[in-house]
């Protein structure tokens, strides 16, 4: 493995990692619902990245 598939293979994993992080911090969505998108985005991976933020509802929940 070249050093610049090694980088690319890296630059990949740390962008699905940031985007598991970003939804499980995120307070756009309740606690099963960030869950729901973690575990789709292990199956689906950066395309449900784009579904999240595309879904998600966009106003802020009152408890």
């Amino acid at each position: 493995m070249s050093s610049l598939q090694l980088g690319m293979l890296v630059a990949i994993l740390l962008v699905w990692l940031l985007t598991i992080i970003d939804i499980a911090r995120s307070s756009r969505v309740d606690k099963d619902e960030k869950l729901m998108w973690i575990f789709a985005c292990l199956a689906l991976s950066w395309f449900c990245w784009i579904l999240f933020y595309a879904l998600a509802p966009l106003k802020k929940r009152f408890s």
